[in-house]
């Protein structure tokens, strides 16, 4: 406004205290969306990072020890017998890794009294557990953890498994569509034991299946974030 004393332009304080008001309402909308697709990114990227690192690590194991499918392993699992088949299979083949201390240490994400927890040295957690079954075809649970805070399935915690096709989400099927995972399938676990997963408000243990369908991307409509 123009100052009828001086002649000068200016502000009110009443017209900047509006305005700041309304950067402050505008900021509060704003800001949480733009942190939590920051967030999505950053659990997305990293994702597909940690499959990515854990895969390449397969096919080298592979090349020192044969196919998946003629691995050994120890059923019923321990904690033991865990960390021998980590060590033999899977830990020389990854770099630059730390053993979580404990089990109650921020970096574990097992799912399990018996599995074993690393930390890569990106930060990404890993989970590895015991066999499934004495069926190669689901061989060995491992459990990602991205970021920090409090692990919650389908945000920042995803289960995938070892089998003899290499690396997978669990549950995973072929030829799935969106809409089944978000209304909920049937697997046979191990190739035995019949399973519901899906990936919805209530349920989020397909969540991985969804994301790698996805191209490693948290979509609009994804439910578990």
């Amino acid at each position: 406004m123009i100052n009828k004393n001086t002649g000068k332009t200016g502000f009110t304080l009443a017209e900047v205290l509006i305005t700041l008001g309304v950067i402050g309402i505008v900021a509060a909308l704003t800001v949480p969306t733009l942190i939590r697709n920051y967030e999505k990114k950053a659990v997305a990227i990293r994702l597909k990072q940690a499959y990515s690192i854990l895969s390449q690590a397969l096919r080298l194991s592979q090349i020192d020890n044969g196919p998946i499918s003629c691995w050994s392993y120890s059923y019923p699992s321990s904690e033991e017998s865990n960390r021998e088949f980590a060590e033999k299979y899977i830990l020389p083949y990854l770099k630059n890794y730390t053993e979580c201390p404990d089990k109650d240490s921020k970096c574990y994400v097992g799912i399990s009294k018996f599995d074993v927890g690393y930390r890569l040295n990106n930060g990404i957690s890993l989970g590895l557990g015991g066999a499934l079954d004495q069926k190669v075809d689901f061989l060995y649970p491992v459990v990602f953890g991205i970021g920090g805070g409090k692990k919650k399935w389908g945000k920042n915690k995803f289960y995938f498994v070892i089998n003899n096709k290499g690396l997978y989400p669990v549950a995973w099927k072929d030829n799935l569509t969106r809409e089944e995972i978000f209304n909920g399938y049937e697997y046979l676990e191990a190739n035995t034991k019949k399973m519901f997963a899906a990936c919805n408000k209530t349920k989020c243990n397909a969540c991985g299946v969804l994301l790698m369908l996805d191209g490693w991307e948290f979509k609009d409509d994804y439910p578990c974030f």
